[in-house]
């Protein structure tokens, strides 16, 4: 799995993890390339990374630098929230 679109999108280890409810560490070794998702939440992290490409395609991600930096993970988060919704893809927090 290639988390570049995730990446490309603005969203640090911290922030999927969040998004998904795993631990931070988990997401870390993902990004580094040391582990990949178990199979239990692919799906999830799929998900997510469709999210993430519309939301690119849209202009949504990256968020701004001007955007306070205790801001930012709320609108990460709203974005992928809004292009699931739009995309019409299960939640990924589930």
């Amino acid at each position: 799995m290639n988390f570049a679109t995730i990446k490309a999108g603005g969203l640090r280890p911290s922030d999927v993890a969040k998004l998904l409810h795993i631990s931070r560490v988990a997401v870390s070794l993902w990004f580094n390339g040391h582990s990949q998702p178990h199979r239990l939440i692919e799906m999830r992290v799929h998900r997510l990374e469709d999210a993430v490409r519309s939301a690119l395609q849209s202009g949504d991600l990256p968020i701004s630098r001007d955007v306070p930096r205790n801001e930012r993970y709320e609108a990460k988060a709203a974005a992928v929230h809004k292009h699931l919704q739009q995309l019409g893809l299960a939640a990924i927090d589930s």
